[in-house]
């Protein structure tokens, strides 16, 4: 059943593309404006948290939206004092803007923040330090991302990978050993304290 929906997924919007009339001629205008540089694709996350602090590198590559969407809440402070709720071996779970609601049931924890974007299926690898956007069955892709732990080929093309962790594994693996339920949901998860932003070195 997921497969076939997953397959859907991939195969409407080439549809949906082929249905549509022929593009007008873009004006040199507008094609300037779509070919000047993206200025955040230059930039890496700086992901300080309860337990130390990790370094993101971007793929606007793979997936443009899911980056910009990112960069643009992390700016708004979105994930500010969100924390990572879902751990383990496999990968650790965050963004979710219920848990850092103290009136939200610990149940709606992976819940919030959902159905912001479509999804942008890519061949990134699912390596180790992988950050992908996280959706669940009729939902789309939301704020939630979650960060593989160790590699998950499996997860390759069912989620939309954006960003790579560059630095700060050690950060990571103590996140990933915080005390947790036998469904990997923790009662204290590790706060995101802030998200800054740093120009990728030459």
């Amino acid at each position: 059943m997921r497969a076939h929906s997953m397959a859907a997924l991939l195969i409407f919007p080439l549809a949906a593309a082929w249905a549509q009339p022929a593009a007008k001629p873009a004006s040199a205008e507008s094609e300037k404006e779509a070919t000047a540089p993206n200025p955040d694709n230059d930039l890496i996350a700086v992901v300080k948290t309860e337990l130390g602090t990790f370094r993101m590198e971007f793929a606007p590559d793979k997936a443009p939206k899911h980056v910009e969407q990112f960069i643009k809440l992390s700016k708004e402070g979105f994930y500010d004092g969100t924390g990572f709720f879902r751990v383990g071996r496999g990968h650790i779970d965050g963004g979710d803007p219920n848990t850092k609601d103290p009136k939200a049931e610990k149940k709606t924890w992976g819940s919030g923040g959902m159905d912001l974007l479509s999804p942008e299926f890519n061949d990134m690898k699912f390596d180790r330090g992988t950050v992908a956007t996280f959706h669940a069955f009729k939902h789309g892709d939301g704020a939630q991302f979650f960060i593989l732990v160790t590699p998950q080929p499996l997860l390759e093309r069912a989620f939309t990978a954006f960003a790579r962790v560059t630095d700060g594994f050690d950060v990571i693996d103590k996140i990933s050993q915080a005390p947790a339920a036998e469904n990997g949901i923790t009662d204290n998860p590790v706060r995101i304290i802030k998200i800054t932003f740093e120009k990728k070195k030459k």
